[in-house]
């Protein structure tokens, strides 16, 4: 079946009207994967992602400034943290797992594509006592 990765992307969202998740769930969604669609390309066959294209939206992303194409940019821009890149990759991940348990995709990217290690941040109250 020839499905481009913006149909795969509507079919993955009317999923998760149907499952009945929030409104701010379905929104997160949609942003995040519009992320990667921006980043593959629209007219992408979901037959036709690799790891290879996987990998290179998440290095591409390693390397995005915080504030990119923003209208009003900060006077310091910073680079996207490890634990948003963790978030949109997470998000792709749901939707790589519900096209290949659907049957659109023969391989089960979820255990390739892993998530970057981000920082870990220590409550200083606890710490202290």
């Amino acid at each position: 079946m020839m499905i481009t990765l913006e149909k795969a992307i509507d079919m993955f969202l009317t999923e998760q009207y149907l499952k009945g998740n929030t409104v701010k769930t379905k929104e997160f969604y949609k942003t995040t994967l519009g992320y990667f669609v921006n980043f593959i390309g629209k007219d992408k066959l979901i037959s036709d992602i690799t790891m290879q294209d996987l990998n290179s939206y998440k290095l591409g992303y390693g390397s995005k400034l915080k504030m990119e194409n923003h209208p009003f940019p900060p006077a310091e821009n910073k680079l996207i943290s490890k634990t948003t890149i963790q978030t949109y990759i997470r998000s792709v991940r749901a939707f790589l797992g519900y096209l290949f348990t659907e049957g659109y995709l023969k391989d089960d990217f979820r255990r390739s594509f892993k998530l970057p290690k981000a920082p870990i941040v220590y409550d200083i109250l606890k710490l202290t006592h």
